[in-house]
């Protein structure tokens, strides 16, 4: 958990500025601390004053709400501290635990990331030996906030994710997968004393271009006993469920019956309800899909005006490419109209 607090404040623009926050929101008997090490490595201590206070839910909850943080970052520590005593109130109870979650949940609202994206957690092996004791890898409650999420073991035999630590992944995380197509703006290796080099966490920051320009799915099925009005009807619900394409293929299936390819091409979160729809609407038993990545063009739109009235342009670009090209709706009009080719029509505007 301190890896992650140290990773995010290293994004911090003015560290210094974002340190006296940190000592000023209200927690008694602890100060924050940090130092810089190595290219883009930084550590966030707290020292934390040994009072003998009792960790209860009750007072967690009552030292939360009476932090100077905006009500978005108590809400924030709050949902991330059920979680965690849903499970297990004993993991909560260190005095160290609210500080750090405290500071996490701060720098998240300092950065506003639009996106946060995540590798799949290496939770490490085990079993392994704390205080005499054989204790299983992940810990059973690691395990049982971990559900849904994407982990794996790697070579490491020791614990690498503890159950604090995967409540605050859970709850920030939009996604679990390889590092997106990103420019890099800022970099951060989150650090402490006792950590070795290649376990540091990193935290990227940067500029993406929207999902869906960088990839979409593929569906299709093969079909051979439906008619083309079937077919027909079943594009059109493909359609409606914001597939970005749906088309149809001949091809030639087994026992020599001539058939089709149905395919759509979707943004992710489309992919559920266009599948649903290849099922519902086809006689097809099954649908394969797969992720493709795409490049396309900028694009922004604008008008002229013309002898037949205002037209639309679309206009497509990139760092070495220009199009453009009147919409299609405006070019029908006018064809209409003038009872000309659509061909005519776009020449008539050159």
């Amino acid at each position: 958990m301190q890896g992650i607090a140290s990773a995010l404040f290293g994004l911090s623009e003015d560290k210094d500025a974002m340190l006296r926050k940190l000592n000023n929101i209200g927690l008694q008997g602890m100060r924050f601390s940090y130092e810089e090490e190595g290219p883009s490595g930084c550590i966030l201590s707290v020292e934390i004053a040994d009072t003998g206070e009792k960790r209860e839910e009750a007072s967690l909850l009552q030292s939360v709400d009476s932090l100077s943080l905006s009500e978005a970052a108590k809400g924030d520590i709050l949902h991330i501290l059920q979680s965690v005593t849903e499970v297990s109130l004993e993991d909560v109870k260190d005095r160290g635990f609210i500080p750090i979650l405290a500071c996490i949940c701060c720098l998240m609202e300092e950065l506003k990331p639009d996106k946060i994206s995540a590798s799949p957690i290496c939770i490490g092996k085990g079993p392994v030996i704390k205080e005499g004791k054989t204790c299983l890898v992940p810990s059973p409650v690691t395990a049982s906030l971990l559900k849904g999420i994407p982990a794996y073991a790697g070579e490491f035999r020791g614990e690498l994710c503890t159950p604090e630590a995967a409540a605050i992944l859970k709850y920030y995380v939009d996604r679990f997968e390889a590092m997106p197509l990103m420019t890099m703006t800022d970099i951060s290796y989150g650090k402490n004393r006792f950590c070795q080099q290649e376990l540091c966490l990193a935290a990227y920051l940067g500029e993406s271009r929207d999902e869906e320009e960088n990839s979409v799915y593929l569906i299709h099925t093969n079909l051979d006993d439906m008619t083309g009005e079937a077919i027909g009807f079943a594009q059109e619900m493909i359609w409606e469920c914001g597939a970005l394409d749906v088309y149809v293929t001949p091809i030639h299936m087994k026992k020599n019956r001539p058939g089709v390819q149905l395919s759509c091409i979707c943004r992710e979160e489309d992919k559920e309800s266009c599948i649903d729809a290849f099922l519902r609407y086809t006689t097809t038993l099954g649908v394969r899909f797969e992720k493709m990545e795409r490049r396309i063009l900028s694009r922004s739109f604008s008008s002229i005006q013309t002898e037949q009235g205002r037209i639309r342009i679309k206009n497509s670009f990139s760092r070495d490419i220009t199009k453009m090209k009147a919409e299609y709706e405006d070019l029908c009009r006018i064809a209409r109209e003038k009872k000309i080719s659509l061909k005519e029509a776009e020449r008539n505007l050159m």
